[in-house]
């Protein structure tokens, strides 16, 4: 079965789809050129569901995606992978946590 490269592109990330999956996938996106354009992964989906921006989304995921995304750009991301937006108070540990240990945690942790 063959397989075609689809890569994300809040995350940069390459995804291998066999070509029923892609046929599917590229009608519900209104076309193949659609799919290749606008393709987020599940993860990067469920993050902008959260109401986070495209870079905070790209700083958890560890993007490599070097892709500008412009407001419009982002409507259509959305738009084509059914993004809904809940506007949630969630906040991913990565953002709230200090990145520091404490000297004494430090110490404790090396001791086990």
């Amino acid at each position: 079965m063959k397989t075609t490269p689809v890569k994300c592109v809040i995350t940069g990330k390459k995804h291998l789809f066999n070509t029923d999956y892609i046929n599917s996938k590229a009608e519900k996106m209104e076309g193949l050129d659609n799919l290749m354009k606008y393709y987020i992964t599940s993860d990067a989906k469920k993050l902008l569901e959260k109401g986070l921006s495209v870079n905070e989304v790209r700083k958890i995921l560890g993007s490599t995606s070097e892709i500008d995304i412009n407001n419009d750009y982002l409507v259509n991301i959305k738009k084509y992978n059914n993004v809904d937006s809940r506007n949630s108070s969630f906040v991913p540990l990565s953002v709230i946590t200090c990145f520091e240990t404490d000297p004494d945690v430090k110490e404790f942790l090396s001791s086990l």
